[in-house]
């Protein structure tokens, strides 16, 4: 079971309902959903902010039996934290709501690089083919909390990779 976190908002888009826009008759967030549901075998929980513009990833969550994890929207690190202690993983995969079109099969094999390598940090964007917008990282338990605890700046917690 890979364990997923799928980071969404609908604060500061610089698209307008992105996330909404149809992909095979299906909002991309759902269609990325479905994907990672059906394609590979996963467990997958949102991550978003507590704004009221993101209470409908609440919705998405219940529709598809997923998980979510709420904070401030600028407080992704601890969102990615709260993550992956909800799903009890050891390490997690970091997908991007704004790239429905994530290669699963790749990220499958980065997955299973990063845990028989024991890395802390895996990513594959724009990377040995891995297309931009197509690609996602993967973070261990520990430095989550390495840098929960090293990084003081909100910015930072924000833009941490």
């Amino acid at each position: 079971m890979i364990p997923i976190v799928i980071q969404v908002s609908n604060i500061n888009n610089s698209i307008k309902d992105r996330n909404f826009r149809e992909i095979a008759g299906r909002p991309a967030i759902e269609y990325l959903l479905q994907r990672l549901i059906n394609e590979a075998e996963t467990e997958v929980v949102i991550s978003t902010s507590m704004d009221k513009t993101d209470d409908i990833f609440e919705t998405i969550a219940q529709k598809y039996n997923v998980k979510i994890v709420r904070a401030a929207y600028s407080a992704v690190l601890e969102r990615l934290y709260k993550a992956i202690d909800l799903s009890g993983a050891e390490n997690i995969v970091r997908v991007f709501a704004n790239y429905p079109l994530l290669d699963i099969e790749e990220m499958k094999l980065m997955h299973q690089t990063h845990i028989s390598e024991n890395f802390d940090y895996s990513y594959n964007e724009h990377s040995k083919g891995v297309l931009w917008g197509t690609g996602c990282e993967i973070f261990s338990k520990d430095i989550i909390k390495q840098m929960t605890g090293l990084i003081v700046s909100s910015r930072k917690h924000c833009h941490f990779t």
